[in-house]
């Protein structure tokens, strides 16, 4: 479908030409409310039904189109979808019919010919992007790399490589643009914390398919994604990056939420390969994918079951979750109860943060530093010793107090309070004239509940414009209160903020 939609709609110019479709659109039923509202008041009454529906849609469509405006200025940051075929496909996508797992793929060969190395586009002085075609896989997308300053692959220093995974819906570059890698990681090693590393990002939606339900493992019928991270894309790296370290302590997989969870799984298969492991906001059971298609495969794959009772090589874990995320505090206490003793898991629990960029950006560089520590032999054992994001006080902790943000009461009030302000942008006058009419009655006079005659300074312009301002502002209000509901609803969905303050601190560094 990609291919057939490829107009890109995570970009600035698309935000900007929705920007002003909206404009017009709002100006426009701004201006069609105010007047027909004055011609259906000249003929004494609230206007035809046609007028009705007219208003009502016109209103419904400035609050579409608001919310797409949010919605687009948060893609282009995120980057969920990049092409106009990306959305169709993960709007319109049907989960995978179930399908056999696949045995790993051996990743010990002798093959040395051309087919692994590749071209590289320089996307900024530090940050490069490929389209490598796996030999082994079959799947063919992007791979972007990020090298320190000044990197040179005749460099004989050895460097370490940080293979991150991104979360479903996600992209790698909207991942390592969220998570501020360039400052983060150059940071890192210009104060010594770490040894000069690559960072290594490949995408996971490599079809329609992944895009619905992306893998950690191969499936028979469906994208070989695990054989593409864990074997073409290291392979890779090593042909057109030939002074990566071979020291699998000096290998680390990572990732966020989803890709959390497949980084963790996939160290387990592979820990002859990678010797320290990091999820940021995993979970223990496997949600989406192949994996979650079957409960015995749920079980037989649930992360604090399988670091128990398969063998693998001594890992470092790196785990990190804020405690108002259930399913990740669930997961780094389990797993860190049923981890060997050979194994070194630090829990990095914090008390707040959500399931949040702001979040994992806040503790990436804590990361890092445990992970340089404990390459040059250093104790690595791991105490959070800060609270997560610093969230703002005063109004917003108030708020949370009389409206938490995910408590079901505050979705449906909401949602009220947008059915309220959708009638009084669509029928304004209809509003007025009914309370009238009301008051007249509980007061028994009858004349009161009459509809006025249009008096004649109507036609004066002041009157007039007062029309417009104050449609404009109930219509401007409706619009917004449309996009508070869809927000509340997605989160509580998600349950990607636990209240107002994190919510309002990781918005604030997407926009």
């Amino acid at each position: 479908m990609s291919r057939f939609l490829p107009f890109e709609i995570a970009t600035s110019n698309f935000v900007l030409i929705l920007v002003l479709v909206a404009a017009t659109v709002l100006l426009g039923t701004t201006y069609f409310l105010a007047t027909r509202g004055t011609y259906a008041a000249a003929q004494g009454g609230w206007g035809t039904w046609r007028r009705r529906l007219a208003a009502l849609a016109a209103v419904l469509l400035c609050q579409v189109l608001v919310v797409a405006v949010f919605a687009a200025r948060t893609n282009q940051t995120m980057r969920w979808a990049v092409t106009l075929g990306d959305l169709v496909e993960l709007l319109g996508a049907e989960l995978p019919a179930p399908s056999a797992l696949l045995p790993l793929t051996p990743t010990a060969t002798t093959d040395k010919s051309a087919k692994w190395h590749t071209n590289f586009t320089e996307h900024d002085a530090q940050l490069q992007v490929t389209h490598f075609a796996g030999p082994t896989s079959g799947v063919s997308d992007d791979v972007w790399v990020w090298t320190p300053r000044h990197y040179s692959p005749t460099d004989k220093r050895p460097h370490n490589v940080l293979l991150l995974l991104h979360g479903d819906p996600g992209t790698p570059d909207g991942m390592l643009y969220n998570l501020d890698i360039t400052a983060k990681v150059q940071q890192a090693i210009d104060s010594g914390a770490l040894p000069p590393t690559l960072v290594v990002a490949p995408a996971l939606s490599v079809d329609a398919a992944q895009r619905a339900e992306p893998d950690c493992a191969d499936f028979a019928g469906r994208a070989r994604v695990g054989t593409w991270v864990q074997v073409d894309v290291p392979r890779m790296l090593r042909a057109n990056f030939p002074n990566v370290s071979a020291d699998r302590e000096a290998w680390a997989l990572g990732g966020v939420s989803s890709g959390g969870y497949c980084a963790v799984w996939t160290v387990l298969q592979r820990s002859s390969e990678f010797g320290t492991a990091a999820a940021f906001s995993a979970y223990d059971a496997p949600q989406i994918g192949g994996l979650a298609q079957a409960n015995e495969l749920r079980a037989a794959h649930t992360l604090s079951h399988l670091v128990q009772g398969d063998a693998h090589s001594a890992v470092n874990w790196w785990l990190t979750a804020a405690q108002d995320d259930r399913d990740a505090t669930h997961f780094v206490r389990h797993f860190a109860l049923a981890a060997p003793q050979a194994d070194h898991v630090a829990r990095d629990l914090v008390p707040a943060g959500g399931h949040a960029w702001a979040l994992w950006r806040q503790r990436l560089p804590h990361f890092l530093s445990w992970w340089g520590a404990a390459q040059a032999g250093q104790p690595i054992d791991w105490e959070p010793t800060e609270s997560g994001p610093q969230t703002p006080v005063g109004l917003l902790a108030k708020l949370e107090e009389v409206a938490p943000l995910r408590h079901l009461g505050v979705l449906v009030a909401a949602w009220g309070l947008l059915g309220v302000l959708t009638v009084l942008a669509a029928f304004p006058r209809a509003v007025l004239l009914a309370r009238r009419r009301w008051w007249g009655r509980m007061r028994g006079d009858r004349e009161r509940g009459a509809s006025p005659p249009l008096p004649a300074s109507e036609v004066f312009i002041p009157r007039r414009l007062w029309r417009l301002v104050s449609r404009g502002v109930w219509l401007g209000l409706a619009s917004l209160g449309a996009v508070l509901a869809a927000g509340l609803g997605v989160n509580r969905w998600g349950e990607f903020y636990p209240t107002w303050q994190v919510a309002f601190l990781d918005l604030a560094s997407i926009w």
